[in-house]
């Protein structure tokens, strides 16, 4: 049988993320999509140590197997709860979390 073996190392990348906003978001409640696609974004740009990302739905498509429709109405639905800024195709995480509609 061959198993698919896992060894993710910090060598190898990782993302770097204030405590505090990964407390908020620990605290919120989101949809299943919500949720993926958040965390897709936080890979995306803090993966990145970019604040913001110039993000396509095709993109987060990929990291996420949710398809480019469903990640259009996700985005959606973040922006508008104010947990994500969308501005001419850049998103970021609104690390303002007391402005969060939950």
């Amino acid at each position: 049988m061959n198993e698919n073996v896992c060894s993710p190392q910090l060598e190898n990348g990782y993302t770097r993320i204030a405590n505090e906003l990964l407390d908020a978001l620990c605290r919120i409640n989101l949809s299943p999509y919500e949720s993926r696609c958040l965390l897709a974004i936080v890979r995306l740009t803090y993966g990145f140590q970019r604040k913001s990302a110039k993000l396509s739905f095709g993109q987060i498509a990929a990291q996420t197997d949710i398809t480019r429709q469903n990640v259009n109405r996700t985005l959606k639905r973040l922006s508008g709860r104010k947990i994500i800024k969308r501005d001419n195709g850049r998103i970021e995480i609104n690390k303002n979390y007391g402005s969060w509609r939950v």
